[in-house]
């Protein structure tokens, strides 16, 4: 009996190394899949237990299961190395080779010392209970409803920098908030108060109504800086999927607001890259195929916007399995914004699924996180 049980168990080993190295399986498995490769280290170690405790037994099955599983398990961790490499030289072709030496020594002591620590799944780090959370303050009112922010305030004095978050989810569900509290504290903690904010889906108006939710946003920060004890001079936006889209659309059309650097992760830059058939979610945005209104995805294509000397520091983040946006997406714009001289890098997760910082502690949110809290602060304070 106790070695059908391992026997069993061995198999389960196989199906878990099979979800985190192989892309997206299925809609259905997706989040399971999105966790067993962040925590890739984790399942490693569960499925090598596994292997070692099978093979005690003589559990032939077992073990032999077992062992094709850890090493299936462990692909991610495979490429950590690798990852760090591009990520340290990106970071210092686009901010430059001394980027980090810019950051003054006392904003230098709030951010993250380390790329990965083993704990940090476990730890309490991001929810900071000293963080003052400020949930539903309306922003502006639309025909069909009230937009609201949650503000997210540091347990010290200011005047501090503001980052204005926008959700992902295809414009057409998620809410503020929803995924990544405890990053929006994390932020907090290091001194910037963070508005996670609505806007309106394309079912309830269509492009560029979402554009306009998010300058409203801005300029309700601007206007109640004093309330949060804001630097209005002082501004970034951050963006996951279709959030990293609105941001990038701000952040380059929008020169006369003082923004001072923009955060996209796995965002559509071009909308006119479609697949094989027009993306539907493109589609009920804009109210069009491209071929019948090029114009109006060229309107809604950050790259088209990427050029100028305006344009504020972008930091890129994408995953190289996200089949959801492809990573090419990332590499147009960045290649546009060489062109254009704009101090800019891409972050690129070899192992990252679409949404893969979304997984607290998962090895893709970590080592983004570190040079993303840098690239923050050379934004704000470089000297």
């Amino acid at each position: 009996m106790l070695r059908l049980f391992l026997s069993v168990l061995g198999v389960g080993t196989t199906l878990i190394g099979l979800l985190a190295s192989m892309r997206r399986l299925h809609h259905r498995v997706f989040i399971p899949q999105l966790v067993v490769t962040e925590y890739a280290w984790f399942f490693t170690l569960f499925n090598a237990i596994v292997t070692v405790f099978s093979f005690s037994r003589r559990a032939t099955l077992g073990w032999g299961y077992g062992i094709l599983g850890t090493i299936l398990a462990a692909t991610p961790l495979f490429r950590v190395r690798l990852a760090l490499r591009d990520m340290d030289q990106a970071m210092r072709q686009g901010f430059g080779p001394d980027y980090e030496r810019c950051i003054p020594p006392t904003i230098t002591a709030r951010i993250s010392t380390t790329r990965f620590t083993w704990d940090h799944p476990f730890a309490t780090k991001q929810r900071n209970p000293q963080i003052l959370v400020t949930p539903d303050v309306p922003f502006v009112n639309r025909e069909k409803r009230d937009l609201k922010m949650d503000v997210y305030e540091p347990p010290f004095a200011g005047p501090h920098p503001a980052i204005l978050v926008l959700h992902g989810g295809g414009w057409q569900n998620g809410d503020k908030s929803l995924w990544f509290d405890w990053h929006d504290r994390h932020l907090a903690a290091q001194g910037y108060v963070v508005f996670d904010a609505q806007y309106r889906f394309s079912r309830e108006a269509r492009w560029p109504a979402q554009l306009d939710d998010v300058q409203a946003a801005i300029h309700w920060i601007i206007d109640h800086a004093a309330e949060y004890d804001l630097d209005p001079t002082r501004i970034a936006l951050l963006g996951r999927s279709a959030g990293g889209h609105l941001a990038l659309q701000a952040a380059y059309r929008f020169s006369d607001l003082p923004i001072r650097a923009v955060i996209a992760a796995y965002a559509p830059s071009n909308l006119r890259m479609n697949g094989r058939k027009p993306d539907h979610r493109v589609v009920a945005l804009l109210g069009a195929v491209v071929y019948d209104d090029e114009a109006l995805y060229a309107d809604a294509s950050p790259i088209d916007f990427a050029q100028g000397e305006h344009l504020p520091p972008t930091l890129l983040l994408h995953g190289y399995i996200d089949d959801i946006v492809p990573p090419s997406q990332s590499e147009m714009l960045l290649n546009r914004l060489r062109a254009a001289r704009t101090p800019a890098a891409v972050l690129r997760v070899p192992w990252g699924h679409h949404g893969f910082d979304g997984v607290p502690g998962g090895m893709g949110a970590q080592i983004t996180q570190y040079y993303m809290d840098r690239f923050l602060a050379w934004s704000f304070y470089r000297v």
